[in-house]
């Protein structure tokens, strides 16, 4: 059986830190977004 990753290992040489990362998901998994509407948003 394989053994689950670590959160530290989730996210080693990811750009952003790990909170930034988590927040983003659970607001495009409560909100629904799109990435095209992120785009429209973010200009």
């Amino acid at each position: 059986m394989i053994e689950p990753a670590s959160a530290q290992d989730l996210f080693k040489g990811r750009h952003f830190d790990h909170e930034i990362i988590i927040l983003c998901v659970r607001w495009q998994l409560a909100f629904k977004l799109d990435p095209a509407d992120a785009r429209v948003q973010a200009t």
